[in-house]
């Protein structure tokens, strides 16, 4: 999950571009590839909180 805190930003999902602005949540499930770019003028500020897909997931 992103939380945007400040800023304007691109956010590409699954190979499709969406503006994110300042409050957004972007919630994506596991295994979507995604990627983040500043496209404003301020800097982009953001959370991204992650957990392990399974239990049984072993740190590498």
């Amino acid at each position: 999950m992103y939380h945007v805190l400040e800023g304007e930003g691109l956010m590409e999902i699954a190979g499709k571009n969406h503006v994110v602005r300042r409050h957004d949540f972007i919630f994506l499930p596991p295994g979507v590839e995604h990627a983040i770019s500043n496209s404003g003028l301020a800097d982009l500020v953001f959370l991204v909180i992650t957990s392990p897909v399974t239990d049984d997931e072993k740190p590498i």
